[in-house]
C-alpha cells in the first residue's frame, strides 16, 4: 500500500506539473500572438515606398530608409504597444496628414481611450469634454500627465504625430493624448488601466484626477465645457451639414458654412451654389463669409461652380466684401479650395492657418497589415494647386484668430466678430 501511495502521488505531481507547463505555454503563446511580427513592418515599408509619391524623391527616401533600418532592430522583441508606436513614428516621419496608422476608429489597434476629449486652445490643452462622472474637472487645463509637465509630454509625443504642419499637429496630438495605450507607449504610466492628471482650474488651483481607461466601444455620457445655457455660435450650430447658409440681417452678411467637400443627396453642390448666389443677388448683402474652419476635405472636383460664381459676382468679389475663415481642420480638398480662392478671388482669410500647404500629398488609400489587421492610410497622389516653387507650409490668414478656452466656453466666435467689424 505504501508503494502504491507513493506511485500515485508521483503520478499526480507529474500531472500537475504537466498542467502548469501547458498553462504557461498557452500564456506564452497568447503573448506571442499579441505581438506584431516584423512581417507587418516590412509590409508597411514596402507599401509606402512603392505607393507614396513623396518616397519617389531621393532626398525623402534616404531619410525614410534610415529610420526604417533603425526601426527594424529589435522590432520583433517589442510588445504590441511598443511595435505600434514604432510604426507610428516611421509613418509620422513623412510629415503628411493623409498618411497615418493606428487611428482611434481602428478596433484592431485596440488602443483604449480615456473618457475625456482634449483640445489645444491658445492658453494650452484643456478638457473640453468628459464623462459625467468627472464633471467637476470639466474645462480644466492639463499641466501634468503622471509627474511629467505637459510641455515635456508634447515634446515626447511629437515624433509619433502625423501631420503636414503645426496646425494638423494641434488637432491630432490632443486626440492621441486621450489614448491610454499611447500614453503607456510614451512611458507615462506603469498602471494597467489608470493614469494621473494634474489639472488647473480657472482660479489657478491644482487638482489631481486619477482616471481609468475604457474600451473602444464603451459608451459614456460626455459633458461639454461649452455651457448649454448659451446659444452655440453659427460655426457649431449645423456641424453635421455639408453645406448651408444663413443671412444675417442687421449685419447684411451672407454666412455660408462649408463643412465637407461632398455632395448632399437631392441638393447637389452646383444647385446649392446657384441658390446661394440667387439669394445674394436678391438681398442687401454687403459681405459673404465662407466658413471652412471645420472642413476636413472630400472631393475637390465639385468645387468649380463656387469658384466660377465668385469670379462672376462683382457685388461680392472685391476687397472687404469676401472673407474666408480657415482653421486647423481646413485640410485636403478644403485646402485646394483655399488655394483656388487665393488665386482667383479677392477674399480675405481670417482665423488659423490651413492644415496643409497649397501643394500637398493626398488622394488617400486604405490598407491593412496582414498579420495584426491594423489599418493604415497613405497618400497616392501629389496635388499641385499652386506654383511649383510654392513651399509655404500653409495659407496664412491676413486676420489671425486663435481660439481661447474662454471664447469656446462662452460661445464666442471671435473670427466672425472681426469680420463684422471690418
Amino acid at each position: 500500500m505504501i508503494i502504491n501511495l507513493i506511485s500515485t502521488t508521483k503520478r499526480t505531481s507529474s500531472l500537475i506539473l504537466l498542467f502548469l507547463l501547458l498553462i504557461n505555454s498557452s500564456a506564452l503563446g497568447q503573448e506571442q500572438m499579441e505581438r506584431i511580427p516584423s512581417s507587418d513592418l516590412i509590409f508597411l515599408y514596402e507599401t509606402l515606398i512603392k505607393e507614396h509619391p513623396k518616397l519617389h524623391l531621393v532626398r525623402h527616401r534616404e531619410a525614410f530608409d534610415s529610420l526604417y533600418n533603425e526601426t527594424q532592430k529589435g522590432f520583433g522583441d517589442l510588445d504590441r504597444t511598443g511595435a505600434i508606436m514604432e510604426m507610428m513614428k516611421l509613418v509620422a516621419s513623412l510629415n503628411d496628414g493623409h498618411t497615418s496608422i493606428a487611428r482611434a476608429w481602428d478596433e484592431n489597434t485596440n488602443f483604449r481611450r480615456l473618457p475625456l476629449r482634449l483640445y489645444w486652445f491658445s492658453e494650452g490643452i484643456y478638457i473640453s469634454r468628459i464623462d459625467e462622472k468627472f464633471d467637476e474637472y470639466l474645462g480644466m487645463k492639463i499641466i501634468k500627465i503622471s509627474s511629467t509637465p505637459i510641455e515635456a509630454v508634447i515634446k515626447l509625443a511629437m515624433p509619433y504625430i502625423h501631420g503636414d504642419n503645426d496646425m494638423t499637429v494641434k488637432d491630432v496630438l490632443p486626440s492621441r493624448l486621450g489614448q491610454f495605450d499611447f500614453l503607456i507607449g510614451l512611458g507615462l504610466s506603469n498602471s494597467d488601466n489608470s493614469i494621473s492628471l494634474t489639472l488647473l482650474d480657472d482660479t489657478q488651483k491644482e487638482h489631481t484626477l486619477i482616471i481609468q481607461a475604457s474600451d473602444l466601444d464603451k459608451s459614456t455620457n460626455m459633458l461639454s465645457a461649452r455651457s448649454e445655457k448659451i446659444t452655440p455660435p453659427l460655426y457649431l450650430s449645423n456641424f453635421d451639414l455639408n453645406y448651408w447658409y444663413s443671412y444675417l440681417v442687421p449685419e447684411k452678411i451672407m454666412y455660408f458654412q462649408f463643412n465637407a467637400v461632398a455632395e448632399i443627396e437631392n441638393n447637389s453642390f452646383k444647385e446649392f451654389v446657384d441658390e446661394l448666389f440667387n439669394a445674394i443677388d436678391s438681398l442687401q448683402v454687403e459681405k459673404l463669409v465662407i466658413d471652412i474652419r471645420n472642413n476636413n476635405g472630400g472631393d475637390n472636383t465639385i468645387l468649380k461652380p463656387l469658384i466660377h460664381a465668385l469670379i462672376r459676382c462683382d457685388k461680392i468679389n472685391k476687397k472687404g466684401s469676401l472673407f474666408t475663415i480657415t482653421g486647423r481642420l481646413t485640410f485636403s480638398a478644403a485646402v485646394s479650395l483655399t488655394t483656388e480662392l487665393e488665386k482667383h478671388t479677392e477674399t480675405i482669410f481670417v482665423g488659423e492657418p490651413t492644415a496643409a500647404s497649397p501643394n500637398h500629398y493626398g488622394e488617400t488609400e486604405l490598407r491593412e497589415l496582414p498579420s495584426s489587421g491594423i489599418k493604415f492610410l497613405y497618400s497616392s497622389q501629389f496635388w499641385q494647386g499652386s506654383l511649383p516653387w510654392d513651399d509655404r507650409p500653409w495659407i496664412e490668414p491676413a486676420i489671425k484668430v486663435h481660439e481661447s478656452f474662454n471664447d469656446y466656453k462662452n460661445g464666442r466666435d471671435l473670427a466672425l466678430e472681426k469680420i463684422v467689424k471690418f
